[in-house]
């Protein structure tokens, strides 16, 4: 039971890393912002000290280097237009498929 445990924790830590995105920034914006710039590292460590998020993040991020993990981070900018583009294409009729609709096969007429 102790390793379905361990492994249910490390896929939850592996979403957790999956759903988030730090946002680059001055260490006066990360103030203030209350430090949620650095959302991976808040995902991955709930319990540890907001303004000791900056003294991980470089950690985090050599752990997932070395492991080939995504560590998503950019400019405030570009994550509020990534956010923006995905949340349009998922309003949209068919917007969650991320390949084109394949064409339909052509009927072909009986020979006679």
């Amino acid at each position: 039971m102790g390793h379905i445990c361990q492994l249910l924790c490390l896929l939850n830590q592996y979403r957790r890393l999956l759903g988030s995105c730090n946002v680059e920034g001055s260490p006066l914006f990360h103030i203030l912002s209350g430090n949620l710039s650095h959302q991976i590292e808040r995902h991955l460590f709930p319990d540890l000290p907001s303004n000791r998020y900056a003294e991980i993040a470089s950690r985090v991020r050599e752990i997932c280097e070395r492991y080939s993990l995504p560590y998503n981070f950019g400019s405030l900018l570009r994550r509020f237009t990534t956010t923006i583009w995905r949340v349009l294409r998922l309003a949209l009729p068919g917007g969650r498929k991320l390949e084109p609709v394949p064409a339909l096969p052509t009927a072909k007429a009986p020979d006679t």
